[in-house]
């Protein structure tokens, strides 16, 4: 499946989703953890299953893809090797933990957030790794993406026009905010975008290389434009050099230093 049937399935209310399978209501009486493991097929057809309601863990299982449609997570979400994950209209109470994930998109139609940290690590290239967008998204610690290697795009938050084909374009409110540090370290992209986000503490974008030799033709490169972080800025040893990818595209406001 394209990076961009993807986004185009995901466009649509998560609600709408043909054959998604509910999973979780309140916990039952006298339960004190309810884990739900939600399945739903990649390929050879796109059939996420559903959380919706009140549940205290979530895992999706290697190769699976789940979505989080008006659904509370009162502890953490585990996304495991080559699964996927989208969630809209939610929250969840501490950790979300990604790795290796297929796709990873937030944001679309609603509001997600993440009590606490929120990371995406390692490399999921060998079965055709898709890409990372989190929009409309509020991170109360770090939200960091370490290791990872993307087919296409990682992009947070950025709202330029439908002309620039920016995925976060759509969203109800795109930007992304992050109470702590917003880090993006040795990443193989397509593309990075990063814009118009509020950052508590540190934006770190260092050692990442974007290319279009995975797929990735619209914008291959790195944007990090238009950011409000409270301390500094910080843009090292990335390839190419981080340039804007629009002409609405401008300089971040930092506090200490804007080094990108």
């Amino acid at each position: 499946m394209s990076r961009y049937m993807v986004a185009a399935a995901c466009a649509i209310p998560l609600a709408l989703f043909a054959g998604a399978h509910s999973a979780g209501a309140a916990p039952a009486s006298g339960s004190h953890e309810n884990t739900v493991r939600c399945t739903g097929t990649i390929s050879p057809t796109f059939n996420p299953g559903m959380i919706t309601g009140t549940v205290d863990n979530v895992i999706v299982p290697e190769n699976n893809f789940c979505v989080l449609e008006g659904a509370t997570v009162r502890h953490d979400v585990l996304v495991e090797d080559n699964a996927g994950l989208g969630a809209e209209n939610s929250s969840v109470g501490h950790d979300v933990i990604a790795d290796e994930p297929w796709e990873i998109e937030t944001g679309n139609n609603g509001p997600f957030t993440v009590g606490h940290d929120f990371v995406v690590t390692g490399s999921d290239l060998s079965n055709g790794d898709q890409g990372y967008d989190i929009c409309d998204t509020t991170v109360g610690h770090n939200l960091v993406f370490k290791h990872t290697g993307v087919q296409y795009e990682i992009e947070i938050g950025d709202v330029s026009p439908p002309a620039n084909q920016e995925f976060c374009e759509g969203s109800p409110s795109p930007p992304t905010k992050v109470g702590h540090d917003l880090i993006l370290e040795d990443n193989l992209t397509g593309r990075i975008d990063v814009g118009n986000n509020t950052v508590g503490h540190n934006l770190l974008v260092k050692d990442n290389t974007a290319t279009s030799a995975n797929g990735e033709t619209l914008f291959p490169g790195i944007d990090v434009s238009d950011n409000t972080i409270h301390n500094e800025a910080v843009c090292d040893d990335n390839t190419p050099a981080p340039a804007p990818d629009g002409t609405e595209d401008g300089p971040n406001t930092a506090k200490d230093n804007d080094g990108c």
